[in-house]
């Protein structure tokens, strides 16, 4: 028996991957050179991707036959986030992106990218705190009862209330220089 499971599972590294499908297939280098085309590849519900090159994974065979293979739990190694905490999940990419779930916080790090949120009809951002908002070494700082505008800093209260119609705001502040 134990005979038969080893040559069910095996490691493969990926050279390419068709990702025009209904399924992901790629094409795999396995024991002693051994190439295998058209493997399909296993993903989980809600989540597509596409590894690059050299990523390794299992491959699954059904009666050890290769053209009922499966592969398995790719992963590039050197690229995927290391030092979470149990329970903490990160979805990153090849570059450097990286948005993690963690336990005290989201993170997301666009590496110096753009993000886009598109087709939304409404996009609610609400903090029960605080929300800061910053560009450059500008921020708008908003929190309950009081808004600082144009400070230099995340923490910074702006010094001078805004002028209004019906005088000056007691939530809004501003900085003018």
């Amino acid at each position: 028996m134990h005979d038969e499971v080893a040559t069910m599972l095996r490691r493969v590294r990926l050279l390419e991957t068709d990702d025009t499908g209904t399924q992901q297939t790629m094409r795999l280098r396995g024991l002693r050179g051994e190439t295998l085309s058209g493997v399909v590849r296993a993903q989980y519900y809600g989540l597509s991707s596409v590894p690059p090159a050299g990523a390794e994974g299992v491959l699954l065979t059904l009666g050890g036959r290769t053209d009922r293979a499966m592969v398995l739990g790719v992963e590039a190694p050197g690229v995927r986030p290391t030092g979470m905490q149990p329970g903490e999940t990160a979805l990153y990419g090849p570059d450097g992106t990286i948005l993690k779930l963690l336990m005290q916080k989201v993170y997301l790090d666009a590496q110096g990218k753009d993000v886009e949120i598109t087709n939304a009809r409404k996009v609610t951002i609400r903090g029960s705190n605080e929300v800061v908002i910053g560009v450059a070494d500008r921020f708008t700082r908003i929190r309950p009862h009081r808004i600082d505008l144009a400070v230099t800093a995340e923490d910074q209260e702006a010094p001078y209330r805004v002028a209004t119609e019906a005088g000056p705001s007691n939530v809004v502040f501003a900085r003018l220089d």
